[in-house]
């Protein structure tokens, strides 16, 4: 990297990863379900029920897109996640509460030609990602997600064309900016106090793309608090979302009493209510303070923001060097933000 002469830019980087997909698992149980919905498809010809199988987890439904011929069909779901999660096909029929690591078994004794939602219905788990659909349609063949088609020059070249115009429109502007500096009251103590409000926002992921964010203060990621070692900190969150909610601070030494983790430390925050958070910077730290309530929809909508404490030390190696600026990345892939870096996602990021 080049060195200016007596400066450098540091980059402090907070990485969050709440519920990061493997790509190989799920690329074998799409590879999985196809070979078993095709199997079922061919039952189907012979006038036995075609059967798929269909597996959830946080937060997926595999395979999403279902083919089958029309008439008797036999869904076969599997819960592989750690979470409860149900499976409704719209219009047809549907399964109640299935624990994690079972299978339930949906009869559909005649699906009529047409294409039907398919989703978990529990709050906020479809918006994450636990929806498809099931289309039955006459001299179907296959059944769940189909192979790709082989490339050829024309969709090469498309596929090239629509690099170069995201690429084009780099860095491409949005509305709404994340993750700045979270300025204090200072109390007349010294105490600096953070004043939070949870809701739910409509948030520009990319240029026209609109989803519900769940955030603090209205922005992702969430405004950053940088305090100094001893500091007395205060934090006071209002509950403006639909739902209960905490506050935990990962990373930093907090009292028991502080530490967000209700039922435990505290009750949960009732929409419409409030707690305040007091604690002292001991020392040196990179973290993060997210929700620590419903966490599975509530930090990957947007719920999680950066919390340093004092300067980071430069590298022996770097010493002399003189920090200029400093940026926190934050990395999500998942809920309803999905892919993005600081909030934002290409060709919209910084």
């Amino acid at each position: 990297m080049d060195q200016p002469a007596r400066s450098r830019e540091v980059t402090l980087a907070s990485t969050l990863l709440p519920y990061l997909a493997v790509a190989l698992a799920v690329i074998g149980l799409v590879v999985s379900g196809m070979a078993l919905s095709r199997q079922g498809v061919a039952a189907g010809t012979t006038g036995k029920p075609t059967v798929v199988e269909i597996t959830l987890a946080e937060f997926s439904l595999t395979p999403s897109h279902i083919m089958v011929p029309p008439g008797a069909v036999t869904l076969r779901v599997t819960n592989t996640g750690n979470l409860d999660h149900n499976f409704v096909v719209a219009g047809l029929g549907s399964l109640p509460l299935i624990p994690a690591g079972q299978t339930k078994t949906l009869e559909l004794p005649n699906v009529p030609a047409g294409t039907y939602d398919i989703k978990c219905t529990i709050p906020g788990h479809a918006a994450s990602g636990m929806k498809g659909d099931l289309m039955a349609a006459t001299g179907a063949d296959t059944a769940g997600n189909t192979a790709p088609a082989a490339p050829t020059a024309s969709s090469n070249a498309e596929m090239d064309q629509m690099m170069e115009d995201a690429a084009k429109q780099f860095p491409q502007k949005t509305a709404g900016h994340g993750g700045d500096v979270l300025e204090p009251a200072v109390q007349p103590d010294g105490t600096k106090q953070y004043e939070l409000i949870a809701k739910v926002v409509d948030w520009e992921i990319s240029k026209g793309k609109i989803v519900k964010a769940w955030t603090y203060n209205g922005v992702v990621p969430a405004p950053e608090i940088h305090v100094n070692v001893g500091d007395k900190v205060r934090v006071i969150l209002h509950n403006d979302l639909p739902e209960s909610t905490s506050l935990h601070f990962h990373g930093i030494r907090v009292p028991n009493a502080m530490d967000g983790v209700d039922p435990y430390t505290q009750p949960p925050i009732k929409p419409g209510g409030a707690f305040t958070y007091e604690f002292t910077a001991l020392e040196l730290a990179v973290g993060i303070y997210h929700s620590h309530h419903d966490a599975q929809i509530q930090v990957p909508n947007g719920m999680f923001g950066a919390l340093l404490i004092g300067e980071m030390p430069i590298p022996a190696r770097f010493a002399g060097v003189n920090v200029v600026k400093h940026h926190n990345l934050v990395l999500n892939d998942a809920g309803t933000i999905g892919l993005s870096l600081n909030g934002k996602s290409f060709p919209a990021t910084e």
